[in-house]
């Protein structure tokens, strides 16, 4: 082989290994540094983390009975425009299970002083003045369905399954001290900036 042909081919091999290189940059997805932090993925390899907040779960009533999550404040302070894409992303530790994560709409309270969802119902009696004692309950969680799945190699990505309109929205897991929420403002536009509570 001549030296010309011999700088040809390394000339060759160096321009695959670009164009390879270049292809798995482009594969490669960005996924959140943090563990346990759920993000909105605005495009373009950006990441925005959703607000976190500590709920509170709690029955309310005597007889008929709501088991409650309470959200404070009156709206989230993560603002979404409606009509962008919503791709969820949370990088979890190996072995977690990301369906534990649910998405929940919130309403507003009475006093509208805070946010909250229904879990479950339930009707209590007791005879003879003994301990009350649970005669049914019906379990009305309004979950809102979601895609679940691998997104890189450490990380999930959430999808709603339904389009979602305005509102206040909640992904809650049992047995984290904190959960995330977000707000959906109406018209049409991309992301706009967290607004200070």
């Amino acid at each position: 082989m001549t030296k010309q042909a011999l700088g040809k081919l390394m000339i060759l091999l160096v321009c695959l290994l670009l164009v390879n290189s270049g292809a798995s940059q482009e594969k490669r997805v960005f996924e959140p540094e943090v563990l346990g932090v759920m993000h909105i993925s605005e495009g373009n390899q950006t990441l925005r983390p959703l607000a976190r907040e500590t709920t509170r779960a709690s029955w309310r009533g005597k007889v008929h009975a709501e088991k409650v999550i309470q959200v404070p404040g009156p709206k989230s302070t993560c603002r979404i425009r409606e009509g962008q894409p919503l791709q969820f992303v949370m990088r979890l530790p190996g072995g977690s299970d990301p369906t534990k994560y649910a998405l929940y709409r919130l309403e507003p309270d009475k006093n509208r002083t805070s946010r909250e969802v229904t879990l479950a119902k339930a009707n209590y009696f007791s005879s003879n003045n003994r301990s009350p004692v649970i005669q049914g309950t019906s379990t009305e969680p309004g979950i809102l369905q979601l895609d679940v799945s691998k997104y890189g190699e450490s990380s999930y990505k959430f999808i709603p399954i339904d389009k979602l309109g305005p509102g206040e929205y909640l992904f809650a897991s049992w047995g984290t001290p904190f959960d995330f929420t977000f707000g959906i403002d109406a018209g049409e536009g991309g992301p706009t900036k967290p607004e200070r509570q």
